[in-house]
């Protein structure tokens, strides 16, 4: 029974944590956990990062070019109890044809008791969220990158089952010698193949738009992503009514930013602003909404490393590792 709890429970407090991202009522909410530690360190959904491993394409497809093939990132964290994401992703890029993208991503749920009614252990079940990802990407002009992409999604919860096709795209423009981009996707436009109970649900679509700019004379790089653009209202559980113009316009937010230290070491910061109001308590310092993340760079290997405050929640860790074969 105590796992069985725990379950719903990481359910539960995991479909709070994707919809702090993005908001909404929908199916497939695993969609929307950040791909890499360097995404859920810069405020969890960045669109114009140039300088990232290839699991930015979950982000945004028009990220990959030629300079991308043969690179492979992994994403390894754990969520709550004994639930484990995963998300593996590489880039190949074939001449005139574009860039390739491939991606596994995955949630495990582990295995649990299952108990009657009556408190009689009937064996075990084993919960998961599963999806493969597949993009193209081309460059115009050397400045401009656009791309798209496609996910086949499955969800299995013992007994109930559910697949789904979701659709990606998105534009990716560099400035001044890298210095700049502006960055414009959509992610999870699909729907179900297959219902966990007959009745049909929406996938957790998101419209966003971004910039990733380097100062000049600081080794600062500043990253600013507008989310849910497909609508305007960000409610949270919390409000009694419906938030007003500036209230709305800041939940749309999310900041990040990159201390390059070195080639090789880099500091970020970020911050989301609906992720706080979702999740915040009522203690004077709450830390919802923010991350931190460091990116280590030796000998051709990338190691990455994320940690994010869900306040009573918990703290969210991740591991990531990026290399080229």
């Amino acid at each position: 029974m105590k796992k069985a709890f725990l379950l719903f429970f990481g359910v539960f407090a995991l479909s709070q944590v994707a919809l702090s991202q993005y908001g909404g009522t929908s199916v497939f909410r695993f969609l929307n956990v950040p791909v890499s530690p360097q995404s859920a360190a810069l405020g969890g959904l960045p669109v114009s990062l140039t300088h990232a491993n290839p699991s930015q394409i979950h982000n945004n497809p028009a990220f990959l070019n030629r300079t991308h093939s043969g690179m492979i990132s992994a994403t390894w964290s754990r969520y709550l109890t004994e639930s484990d994401f995963g998300l593996l992703t590489g880039a190949w890029h074939l001449p005139n044809v574009g860039t390739l993208g491939g991606g596994i991503r995955y949630l495990n749920y582990g295995e649990f008791d299952r108990i009657d009614a009556s408190g009689m252990q009937q064996g075990t079940f084993n919960a998961y969220d599963f999806a493969l990802k597949l993009s193209l990407s081309r460059t115009y002009a050397e400045i401009l990158q656009y791309g798209v992409g496609i996910d086949f999604i499955q969800s299995s919860y013992d007994s109930f089952s559910s697949g789904g096709i979701a659709f990606s795209g998105g534009i990716l423009v560099t400035l001044h010698n890298a210095e700049t981009s502006f960055g414009l996707s959509f992610v999870n436009l699909g729907t179900q193949l297959s219902t966990f109970d007959g009745i049909r649900e929406a996938l957790p679509f998101d419209l966003r738009a971004g910039a990733t700019h380097k100062l000049e004379h600081l080794p600062l790089r500043l990253s600013i992503t507008a989310h849910s653009l497909n609508r305007w209202e960000m409610r949270v559980p919390s409000d009694d009514n419906s938030p007003d113009f500036t209230t709305n316009l800041f939940r749309h937010i999310a900041l990040g930013g990159e201390f390059l230290f070195s080639q090789n070491f880099h500091v970020r910061l970020g911050y989301n602003q609906f992720l706080h109001d979702e999740l915040r308590t009522e203690r004077t310092i709450d830390m919802a909404g923010f991350g931190f993340g460091v990116g280590i760079n030796i000998k051709g290997i990338g190691v990455e490393f994320s940690r994010n405050s869900y306040s009573e929640m918990g703290h969210l860790f991740k591991l990531g590792i990026q290399t080229r074969l």
